[in-house]
């Protein structure tokens, strides 16, 4: 698996346990968040990053910029342009978010880091996670379905097939959370998206 490191002032501090309620969780399927990881030796630019965000938005923004990178990476495809890559942290960046943010996602890149062995298409779950909260607006009820069919287009531009997008797609959707997910990687996701249902009160 590639494993990269937790940063120093990630907002992960000494565990995320996680969530109860969901199937993984209560089979033992997860472990908990741990310390140890290590940084691949992919790209160390973080301009486009910290080009997007906010002052003090993004905790890490080299783990950030490692986690984009490895997911078309395992993904086996290519990288897709830095645009996109700004467009979805302006995205998460944005003031009106109260929960569904930069520092959501930075976990739950962290709970995948840990949890990644038990993905069937690692890849296709790490996309997956860059873009399920991608679009958000308030007064909307299609936030997850608008945000899979980004996922599927930047996908396929970057020559993913038809069943790498159906099936990020599909994960996308099952953090709508309104039925219990699929075992395996939708149980996954779900898993990852309400990690912090699990977490210690501050």
């Amino acid at each position: 698996p590639v494993r990269l490191s937790r940063g120093a002032c990630s907002p992960v501090g000494r565990g995320v346990q996680y969530a109860r309620r969901s199937p993984a969780y209560l089979s033992g399927g997860l472990p908990r968040i741990t310390s140890g990881l290590v940084r691949t030796t992919c790209c160390r630019s973080t301009d486009s990053v910290e080009a997007f965000c906010p002052q003090g938005r993004v905790a890490d923004p080299v783990l950030v910029n490692d986690f984009w990178r490895n997911a078309w990476v395992l993904l086996g495809v290519g990288t897709p342009r830095e645009e996109v890559l700004g467009a979805l942290l302006a995205s998460y960046s944005d003031s009106a978010r109260a929960y569904h943010t930069l520092q959501h996602l930075e976990e739950c890149f962290l709970r995948w880091n840990e949890a990644q062995s038990l993905a069937l298409q690692a890849g296709e779950v790490l996309v997956g996670l860059w873009f399920h909260d991608a679009v958000y607006d308030t007064h909307a009820s299609d936030n997850e379905q608008r945000s899979a069919d980004w996922a599927v287009e930047v996908i396929r531009t970057v020559g993913g097939s038809v069943s790498q997008s159906e099936r990020v797609h599909d994960l996308i959707l099952a953090t709508r959370h309104v039925a219990s997910p699929s075992p395996g990687d939708a149980a996954l996701m779900v898993d990852i998206d309400l990690g912090i249902l699990g977490a210690p009160v501050a």
